[in-house]
C-alpha cells in the first residue's frame, strides 16, 4: 500500500511540474464581427485607434494574489468572446485546503504507523508523523497542484481588469471594435503572471 502511494503521489507530482515552468506569448486579433457598417453609413461615426491598455493578473498556489476588483469589471457585449468574470479567491483556497489535506494524509500514511503498548498490552496504533507537521510538509506539494488546477487564474483575472479599464477611460466610445492583444502568461511552479497589452479602435456614433 505505501509503494502505491508512493506511485501515486510521484505521478501527481510530476504531473504538476509538466503543467508548470512554461511561458507562453499569444498575439490575438479579430475577425470581421463588427456590425457597426451593417446598421450606419461611414459619415454617421468616427473611428479612432484608442490609447493601449495594458493590465496584469498574478497567482501564487492557484490563488489570485492582486488587487481584488470584486464584481466591478467591465463587460462589452460581442467584443472578445473571453470570459469576463475573473477567477474569485474562494475556490483556489477551498480546492488549496481539500489537496492539502488529502497530501497531508498521503505523507502520514506514507511514514507508516507505530503500536502504541501500555504495560506490556497494545493499546492502539498511531501515525509516526503528527498532523500539523503533515499539513504543514504538505502545503509546498499541495501549492504546486493547485496551480496546476488554476492554471487561468492570472490570465481571467488579467482579461477582467482589462475589459473594465477600457470602458472606464473611454466613456465616450459607443462601439469598440478590431482589438488586438498581446498576451504574456509565464507559469511557474507555485506562481502565475499574465501580462495584456491591448489595442483596440472606437467607434463614436454621431447623432
Amino acid at each position: 500500500m505505501k509503494l502505491n502511494l508512493l506511485k501515486s503521489l510521484a505521478v501527481v507530482f510530476i504531473l504538476s511540474m509538466s503543467l508548470q515552468s512554461c511561458k507562453t506569448n499569444q498575439i490575438v486579433s479579430n475577425g470581421a464581427y463588427s456590425d457597426i457598417s451593417l446598421t450606419r453609413t461611414a459619415d454617421q461615426y468616427d473611428i479612432k485607434r484608442l490609447n493601449e491598455i495594458n493590465t496584469e493578473g498574478e497567482s501564487f498556489w492557484g490563488i489570485p494574489i492582486d488587487k481584488n476588483v470584486g464584481n466591478d469589471y467591465g463587460t462589452v457585449v460581442r467584443f472578445n468572446g473571453v470570459e469576463l468574470g475573473g477567477t474569485k479567491r474562494f475556490l483556489p483556497i477551498l480546492t488549496m485546503l481539500v489537496t492539502n489535506i488529502v497530501v497531508a494524509q498521503g505523507l502520514r500514511e506514507l511514514i507508516g504507523q507505530k503500536d502504541v503498548f501500555e504495560d506490556g498490552y497494545y493499546i492502539e496504533s498511531k501515525y509516526k508523523m503528527n498532523g500539523v507537521l503533515a499539513f504543514i510538509l504538505a502545503t509546498p506539494i499541495s501549492g504546486a497542484i493547485n496551480n496546476a488546477m488554476w492554471p487561468l487564474a492570472s490570465t481571467s483575472r488579467a482579461f477582467q481588469k482589462f475589459n473594465r479599464k477600457l470602458v472606464e477611460e473611454n466613456e465616450d466610445i459607443d462601439v469598440f471594435l478590431n482589438p488586438k492583444y498581446k498576451i504574456n502568461t509565464k507559469n511557474g511552479f507555485w506562481t502565475s503572471k499574465t501580462t495584456i497589452s491591448g489595442k483596440v479602435m472606437g467607434a463614436k456614433i454621431k447623432l
